[in-house]
């Protein structure tokens, strides 16, 4: 990948995501990368081990964004944020911001502020990563083969045997505390190439909410499924333990990262029904991949080296509104993550 060098800010750079995009920003010399985060110390011992900049940053304290923004073209967010006050003195300052969260509060907030970007020539771009992100890019390839989209189904598939960090299984347990009640919503779902059917239980990914609002699907809906399928079954059977005890669903949260099982396999599957040329459709699409931090981040770095190349428009945008699933699917194979859109079926 080539890039124009471009003066990067990592905001949470030393997390569990954060880390692991400065190290592919430098690997591909998008630009120069400084990581910032309220902790100087983590921040400095990670740059110092990556050969980078550091600087303290809290994102709660904002006495110091401008001078820190002064040093900064493209501003990374890879943490958890109560409002969207940040990210509008980013575009307030003609930035380039870019966010891997998975709030959609977050993203509407954000949304909002389609006009301070605009007026102040800054974009934000959102949804990038996993998912949302590239469920995003999966639904929109999948929605171009049809004349018009009427329903779509997301499944998200975790390895049990991945290295998630601590802010994604507090977030992933604060969803399920308050999912539908168990077992009446398992259901099954197919990943994989040729598909598999695997338990599922709907999940509020904020990737659905998006695809609602800016794709206009209204009939869309984002799963959670786990492997191996085993453990998912005793996993999602649990929950309304996990709903009625508070203290037990802390002692689990807190025991989970030292718990492993299975593959770190990471798989997502994506049904759009709707029609083509009159007919009653289904396109289907699958990723296979490794390692959710890994994808998230190299998703996050093809987009930031991207904007380090191109001009993007000035305004909030979400990652399909942006760019294709063919522009990505080159760099993907070449970091192990398969892609396949099944050839349209047309229902009897």
């Amino acid at each position: 990948m080539t890039s124009v060098a471009k003066r990067i800010l990592i905001v949470g750079g030393y997390g569990h995501v954060g880390n692991r995009l400065a190290r592919r920003l430098i690997e591909f010399q998008t630009g120069t990368v400084t990581i910032a985060g309220r902790s100087l110390d983590k921040a400095q011992r990670l740059a110092a081990h990556l050969h980078c900049k550091a600087t303290l940053l809290d994102l709660e304290n904002s006495q110091n964004w401008d001078d820190v923004l002064n040093d900064a073209d493209i501003v990374i967010v890879c943490m958890d944020q109560k409002d969207a006050s940040f990210a509008a003195q980013v575009l307030k300052s003609g930035k380039t911001y870019v966010d891997i969260t998975a709030s959609d509060a977050l993203f509407q907030q954000i949304e909002a502020l389609q006009h301070t970007a605009r007026a102040h020539e800054g974009r934000a771009i959102l949804s990038v990563g996993l998912a949302p992100g590239l469920t995003n890019l999966l639904v929109k390839a999948c929605t171009d083969r049809l004349d018009q989209a009427n329903r779509v189904r997301i499944g998200i598939m975790l390895g049990l045997g991945d290295d998630h960090g601590r802010a994604a299984i507090d977030w992933t347990f604060q969803n399920l505390l308050s999912s539908p009640p168990l077992p009446h919503s398992i259901n099954m779902f197919a990943f994989g190439h040729p598909p598999t059917a695997f338990p599922m239980i709907p999940f509020d990914f904020a990737d659905q909410h998006v695809i609602r609002r800016r794709q206009n699907i209204p009939d869309t809906a984002t799963y959670l499924s786990l492997v191996p399928a085993m453990m998912a079954r005793a996993i999602f059977a649990l929950i309304p333990v996990l709903q009625r005890s508070r203290p037990f669903s802390r002692w689990v949260r807190k025991l989970m990262p030292y718990l492993r099982f299975g593959s770190d396999r990471t798989a997502l599957s994506v049904e759009v029904e709707g029609v083509r040329q009159g007919q009653p459709t289904t396109v289907r699409a699958t990723m296979e991949g490794r390692k959710e931090a890994e994808i998230t981040a190299l998703v996050a770095a093809f987009v930031v080296n991207a904007a380090s190349n191109r001009p993007i428009p000035s305004g909030v945008h979400h990652l399909d509104e942006i760019m294709s699933l063919e522009e990505v699917l080159p760099f993907l194979s070449e970091n192990a993550i398969n892609i396949h859109i099944q050839e349209v079926t047309v229902r009897a």
